[in-house]
């Protein structure tokens, strides 16, 4: 299985599977990643219910071919992480650009950001 973030890409628009232990991965989104840098930061994705539509840190991923998710999903921007690049094992998918600006927009609210005007 491949350990290496793939650079053939934008970083700010792939998916990834994040190796949590030996036997059990998550979906994340990755938002940066720099090369030499050992580090990303990424937002995990979950199975989308009823209870995340209520709660404006969670952006909707509907399936797609180009995304790679077989459900409806969301970005829980309110867990954004920071992690090893090695933990990042195999590319999924790419989120659309509106996707990717739902996602920073919600991190934005989330830590209270207030555009001056």
């Amino acid at each position: 299985m491949e350990t290496t973030i793939l650079r053939e890409h934008s970083p700010e628009e792939v998916r990834f599977e994040m190796r949590l232990t030996p036997e059990e991965t998550r979906q994340i989104t990755l938002l940066s990643q720099r090369e030499g840098r050992p580090l990303c930061i990424v937002v995990p994705v979950t199975d989308w219910k009823a209870l995340p539509a209520r709660f404006f840190w969670f952006v909707r991923l509907s399936p797609s071919s180009e995304n790679g998710l077989s459900k409806d999903s969301g970005a829980d921007c309110f867990q954004v992480k920071s992690l090893s690049t090695h933990r990042c094992i195999r590319r999924l998918g790419k989120v659309t650009d509106k996707q990717l600006e739902n996602i920073v927009c919600a991190i934005v609210l989330c830590i209270g950001h207030k555009p001056e005007k």
